[in-house]
């Protein structure tokens, strides 16, 4: 992994957030590897005990690293395919440290990539000697086991069966931890294109502490001689543990965070938490800062569902959308979703939307996405400018609208496929920005027109947020007709924070590719 798109210690602008809006700032303390190695060209040990590994030959060619942009996220990894899978291989040695002896707890994870089909032996993680110690290695196809003793008593904790572990040709990311004291280990599975799985737990009790491993080494890639070893690629290999207690071993929310941060972000992005967060997966909770749960509408005895489970922009199990077909045709009276109002949506200085929508119907002028206007007109929304085009409306005072338009672009009038649509609007200093992408495309900039002076975005007179349909009038009209998921807005009162840059809207528009749950951000 490159490990310029990272930070061990990333603070995100939530507390910017949080201090705008007066919300309470929720954290997780970020835990420290042991160990970790990110095989950047180098064995450099970058977790807390330090050190430098070595590259061993064992009678085949020695490790390598790979080229540039082979490993997880992008940079380099541990080329190790000279080995034979399960026989004789090279591996990387550091040299013992006794603070690996006598763990705890434990948490293990890396990833690793292999064209072979795995079977039972090959070594992962290796410090152990006879029986004391630990390892990781795999136990057929489709799981892992853990390996723990004290010299005289052993444990092999082991996963139930999961695709994901026996994928070829991808990078695949193991995680287990063990709490040696209540004996729970917990398995997760992950890939480069699929989201974070909890496996299985299983208790394995018996043990006090992974005991001294009589001076054994660390060996990545095979056992302490070079057998049992794993033909293929390894990257971002890290060790967490405690002899005192349990702290070695790292929550579901701390592994994700560890995933989504080696496959490619969001740690180190200037995205921040967003007011307004709909993601429309069987709940219409919002789970962005301000909270509060929205409501279906029914406007002409129509209103919106969520989709089948899988459908939502992701397209991936557990992701739903919202489905709003019910309109019949674009920009009729259908119903809705409505989100409560709420004051930390008024007077917004600065403004990002965002939004993936699905139609098999060809856009028209004035179907409205996302908008939250009062009845002089006061307040912002985003609306459908024609086939190809997009409108940015907003209204500080009564009488004054200023209207933006993106120009056409091809992709926003693609039908039948999740387009994501994002506009920012930074009232001080003028500036409007249109951005598009879709799942098997980059996200791009649009356009970026000169808007009219404004001042804010008003105080709409407690107007609810509504999308998939228009809220100045009649409630319900000028609906869109498809599919919407992963509705966010961003924002500030006070500057121009509130309106994004096309990177931090990037992590957003990559995370969506996983999965609906758009919410990665931890916040430390």
């Amino acid at each position: 992994m490159n490990r310029q798109t990272r930070s061990r210690v990333a603070t995100f602008v939530g507390a910017m957030v949080a201090t705008m809006v007066g919300l309470p700032l929720v954290a997780l303390a970020a835990s420290t590897p042991l160990v970790e190695f990110l095989f950047e060209q180098n064995l450099t040990n970058s977790g807390s005990l330090g050190g430098n590994g070595r590259f061993v030959t064992n009678g085949v060619v020695a490790p390598a690293f790979t080229g540039a942009d082979v490993g997880i996220g992008g940079g380099y990894a541990m080329d190790n395919t000279s080995a034979i899978m399960n026989g004789a291989g090279g591996y990387v040695r550091l040299d013992d440290d006794n603070r690996l002896d006598g763990l705890k707890s434990l948490t293990i994870a890396f990833w690793y990539k292999t064209t072979n089909s795995l079977f039972y032996g090959p070594r992962l993680a290796n410090k152990r000697n006879n029986l004391a110690g630990f390892e990781a290695y795999v136990s057929s196809e489709k799981t892992w086991q853990l390996f723990g003793g004290d010299g005289a008593i052993y444990k092999t904790p082991g996963s139930t069966a999961n695709d994901q572990y026996g994928y070829r040709t991808k990078w695949v990311f193991f995680a287990a931890t063990w709490n040696i004291a209540n004996g729970i280990a917990r398995f997760y599975a992950a890939s480069q294109e699929e989201d974070l799985a909890f496996v299985n737990q299983v208790t394995a009790t018996g043990l006090e502490s992974l005991a001294l491993a009589n001076t054994a080494h660390l060996a990545i890639g095979a056992n302490q001689t070079g057998g049992s070893a794993f033909s293929g690629l390894i990257d971002n290999l890290r060790i967490w543990g405690s002899t005192n207690d349990a702290s070695g071993v790292l929550s579901e929310a701390e592994i994700r965070d560890l995933f989504i941060e080696d496959n490619g972000g969001p740690l180190e992005s200037p995205a921040s938490v967003p007011l307004v967060e709909m993601l429309f997966d069987n709940t219409l909770t919002n789970s962005g800062a301000i909270g509060g749960t929205a409501s279906w509408v029914t406007n002409y005895g129509v209103f919106p569902v969520f989709t089948a489970d899988g459908l939502g922009a992701s397209g991936f199990p557990g992701d739903y959308a919202m489905d709003n077909n019910s309109a019949t045709n674009m920009k009729v009276r259908a119903g809705y979703c409505s989100l409560p109002d709420s004051y930390h949506l008024d007077g917004l200085k600065s403004l990002t939307v965002a939004f993936w929508y699905k139609t098999t119907n060809t856009l028209i002028y004035g179907p409205r996405m996302v908008t939250r206007r009062d009845l002089s007109g006061l307040g912002f929304e985003v609306y459908a400018g024609g086939a190809k085009a997009f409108h940015f409306y907003a209204s500080d005072i009564p009488g004054h609208y200023p209207i933006v338009s993106s120009g056409d672009n091809d992709q926003y009038g693609q039908l039948d496929k999740w387009v994501f649509a994002a506009a920012t609007w930074d009232a001080p200093n003028r500036d409007v920005r249109f951005y598009v992408g879709t799942k098997d495309g980059p996200l791009s900039l649009v356009s970026q027109p000169m808007p009219d002076a404004l001042t804010d975005f008003g105080i709409t007179n407690a107007s609810p947020l509504v999308i998939g349909a228009g809220s100045r009038v009649d409630y319900g009209s000028s609906a869109f007709d498809g599919w919407i998921d992963n509705v966010r807005l961003w924002g500030s009162q006070n500057d121009s924070s509130g309106a994004l840059s096309m990177e931090a809207l990037e992590v957003w528009f990559k995370a969506d590719h996983r999965r609906s749950r758009g919410t990665v951000i931890i916040l430390r």
